[in-house]
C-alpha cells in the first residue's frame, strides 16, 4: 500500500514520521476535523461548494462542514485517481480544465469531500481530527508572548511546526521558535 504525504512549504519537521503514522489496517490517514468550517469562514465555504460542484454533488446545505486543510496531509493514490475520474465524468472535460476554471478551489477540501462521499468504509476508516502539525495561521506577526504560548501548545502528537509565511513573523522569531521546539521535540526542555 502506498500513500502520498503532502507537506506545506512553511512546515518544519521536528520528529520522525514512521509509516504507521500514515497507513493503518490498509487505509491511508485522512485529516478530517468534523463541523469545523463555519459560515464565517468564507473562503473555506466557497472551497466546499466548489468541491461539491466538481464532484457532481448537491450544494451543501449544512451550516458547518468538515475541514481537510492542514500543514501535513496524506492521500491515497487510488482515491486521487478516482477523484480525478469523477471530475472528468461530471465536467465532460479533463480534470485540469474543470479545476482550472474554478477561482475558489482547495485541493485538500476536494480530496476530503471525495473520500467522504465516494470512499469505501475501509478507505474512510482512518480519519483523524489531529493535524500532526502545530500551526500558526494568524495574519499578524507572532509576538514574544505569543511565542511562549505557541511553544507551550506543541504536544507529543505534533511531528512538525507550521508558521504561516504571510504572518510576517520575523526570521529571528522563527529561528528562536524552531530552536525551542526542536529541543522540546527531542525531550530537552
Amino acid at each position: 500500500m502506498s500513500a502520498v504525504v503532502i507537506i506545506d512549504s512553511d512546515v518544519a519537521l521536528l520528529r520522525a514520521m514512521p509509516a504507521d503514522l500514515f497507513i493503518r489496517n490498509g487505509a491511508v490517514r485522512l485529516y478530517e476535523k468534523p463541523e469545523s468550517i463555519t459560515r464565517t469562514m468564507n473562503r473555506h465555504v466557497m472551497w466546499t461548494r466548489t468541491a461539491h460542484k466538481l464532484l457532481g454533488l448537491p450544494a451543501p446545505e449544512s451550516s458547518t462542514h468538515p475541514d481537510y486543510v492542514a500543514g501535513i496531509v496524506t492521500w491515497d493514490p487510488k482515491l486521487v485517481t478516482g477523484c480525478l475520474a469523477r471530475i472528468e465524468k461530471v465536467a465532460g472535460s479533463s480534470w485540469a480544465t474543470a479545476v482550472g476554471a474554478e477561482l475558489h478551489f482547495s485541493e485538500f477540501i476536494l480530496y476530503g469531500t471525495y473520500v467522504q462521499h465516494f470512499g469505501s468504509e475501509q478507505q474512510r476508516s482512518f480519519r483523524e481530527p489531529s493535524t500532526l502539525c502545530h500551526s500558526y495561521w494568524d495574519s499578524a506577526p507572532m509576538t514574544a508572548s505569543g511565542m511562549e504560548q505557541f511553544i507551550a501548545g506543541f504536544g507529543p502528537a505534533d511531528v512538525a511546526v507550521h508558521i504561516q509565511s504571510n504572518s510576517n513573523t520575523s526570521e529571528e522569531t522563527s529561528r528562536q521558535l524552531f530552536e525551542a521546539l526542536r529541543s522540546k521535540a527531542m525531550g530537552r526542555s
